[in-house]
């Protein structure tokens, strides 16, 4: 167990809210955002976690675990050099689309 660590069963949440993060997860998953990490215990053979795992944040954020440096799915539209763009000047998501992650995905992010 982890100290402060506190879940609320689904139930507990408004069914709407609880809809709408259970869509994003399946989106993203769907999408085939969730990886397995690869770890070296021991500086042996190279062995798969149990555990899957993504990022997800604003254009260029990065995340260091066990000497991994994870770059985040962005959650807004981007330009071709990465930077987030405005919603005002383009249709929702459709930066995301040409940069290959479908429109289930896209929805999912965003």
């Amino acid at each position: 167990s982890f100290s402060g660590f506190h879940y609320d069963a689904p139930e507990s949440l408004p069914s709407s809210l609880h809809g709408e993060f259970d869509s994003s997860f399946a989106g993203m998953e769907h999408g085939g955002l969730f990886l397995y990490d690869t770890v070296q215990p021991g500086k042996r053979r190279l062995t798969r976690t149990s555990v899957t795992r993504t990022l997800v944040g604003d254009p260029g954020s990065t995340y260091k675990y066990l000497g991994l440096r994870l770059f985040s799915h962005p959650w807004v539209d981007v330009t071709e050099n990465g930077d987030a763009i405005s919603k005002k000047c383009t249709k929702e998501g459709s930066t995301l689309r040409k940069l290959g992650y479908s429109s289930k995905t896209t929805s999912a992010l965003m």
